[in-house]
């Protein structure tokens, strides 16, 4: 096997100030939505307290879960002794660290989620807190990520992720029905 040689990317191709460019212009609009959501409340993506928030967990326990399966990347190199792996090592790494900083920012919505279910039924605090927990994580954890991990080698990570994209379009049925 040939020996790996890591060499640094010059940036000075065009195609490389067009992907820094759309890059930038991505993290702009990112920002500039963060920053109107901020000020003008969740209410403009369309929530208010009869649409159930959670959706950010379960895409904060698909980041997290995510981003352990990154890592492994990085260990088959040097624990398993796979060559092959090395040049990949790095980058699965700091893909490692994005996933985990994403699925931890949008944990920071928990609290949130409880004070909203806490208001919608203000005599049975404890009891829709720990519904919305309990049932969100533990439907999450039993039933969607093994099936998703089990559709994802029967058919292919692309195609998987792209269906739990519907999972969100069919939570907003119900919320129809919550009182204002």
């Amino acid at each position: 096997m040939k020996p790996i040689l890591f060499t640094q990317i010059e940036g000075d191709s065009g195609g490389y100030w067009m992907l820094l460019g759309w890059l930038a212009v991505f993290a702009a609009a990112a920002l500039g939505a963060t920053w109107y959501m901020e000020h003008n409340g969740h209410w403009v993506t369309g929530m208010s307290n009869q649409v159930v928030w959670g959706t950010p967990h379960v895409f904060a326990v698909f980041l997290i879960v995510a981003a352990s399966g990154a890592l492994n990347v990085a260990s088959i190199s040097s624990v398993f002794g796979r060559v092959m792996y090395k040049p990949l090592a790095r980058l699965s790494t700091l893909l490692s660290l994005a996933l985990l900083a994403g699925g931890l920012i949008l944990l920071f919505t928990i609290p949130v989620n409880v004070v909203m279910a806490q208001e919608l039924v203000p005599s049975q605090t404890g009891t829709v807190s720990a519904l919305m927990m309990g049932f969100a994580w533990g439907l999450a954890g039993l039933v969607f990520v093994p099936a998703a991990g089990w559709a994802g080698d029967v058919f292919s990570l692309h195609v998987v992720l792209f269906s739990l994209l519907v999972f969100p379009l069919i939570g907003l049925l119900p919320t129809r029905l919550l009182p204002d």
